[in-house]
């Protein structure tokens, strides 16, 4: 690998993602589901848009993107077909997913990305942001929640991912509280784990352990109890400290230079 190619790489894992965050935080709702491929691919999508230019006065709601690249910058091992098709298939999911935003009395049924395309030749894709969703992800002044791609990119659990930016956007208030059943329910899982013990144990405990590790924030909980039941869990959110999340920083990008997904899955 080059010396210009690692420059890209880099430069590409610290671009910003942003969204407003009525995207986010609405967790009585069912989030929309995207499995770990499509959350790193939408990630890459979004960080991609850039201000307008004197030459492009408006914001590019075409993007292009080399498929090899994207391999190099989350980490994932580019000469493998099968990775190959599982970004195909997380390109159609994503095109195909459409979710709900409320909107003063009004919902709005939206979708990420519109017809993408892929160049065989070159293994480029070209995508279109959805005219729609583009106000929430592009110049935000207010209630919106931003981050560096890299601290999502050593992350192998969808709901990881999820709950990271759901805590990013809570940051400000330092601790947040929410019902079990809302929490599974913006993680699209409803209709499983329905014993706390296997909840904690495979979805809380996981995703917290990982965003401690791999991310700028550093997240403890505690369950909420009514009686002899468990309805609730509160968790404290704060930024690491400067040379935590250097470390954090620095295990995320040996990670990913090492090639830490020699195939990632495109389920959910």
């Amino acid at each position: 690998m080059g010396e210009d190619e690692k420059f890209g790489i880099q430069v590409a894992r610290n671009y910003k993602v942003v969204k407003d965050n009525k995207l986010i935080q609405d967790v009585t709702r069912k989030k929309y589901e995207l499995s770990i491929l499509e959350q790193k691919i939408l990630g890459f999508i979004i960080s991609m848009i850039k201000p307008p230019t004197p030459n492009s006065p408006f914001p590019c709601y075409q993007l292009e993107f080399d498929i090899r690249l994207f391999c190099k910058v989350c980490g994932i091992d580019s000469e493998n077909g099968k990775n190959y098709q599982n970004i195909k298939i997380a390109l159609k999911r994503l095109a195909d997913n459409s979710f709900w935003i409320e909107e003063d009395d009004d919902e709005l049924l939206f979708q990420w990305i519109n017809t993408p395309r892929i160049k065989k030749k070159s293994g480029k894709v070209i995508i279109k942001i959805s005219d729609d969703v583009m106000p929430y992800l592009y110049n935000l002044q207010e209630k919106f929640t931003s981050y560096e791609l890299y601290q999502i990119l050593a992350l192998k659990g969808s709901h990881s991912i999820a709950l990271y930016e759901l805590f990013k956007s809570y940051l400000f208030r330092k601790s947040v509280k929410f019902s079990i059943d809302d929490i599974k329910k913006y993680l699209s899982l409803e209709d499983k784990y329905k014993e706390y013990k296997e909840f904690r144990r495979r979805v809380i405990e996981p995703a917290v352990k990982e965003i401690n590790e791999y991310t700028d924030l550093q997240v403890e909980w505690e369950p909420i109890k009514k009686g002899r039941t468990y309805v609730g869990i509160h968790f404290k959110i704060k930024n690491k400290e400067r040379w935590e999340g250097l470390a954090a920083y620095q295990k995320t990008i040996s990670e990913l230079d090492g090639g830490v997904f020699d195939i990632i899955s495109d389920e959910l």
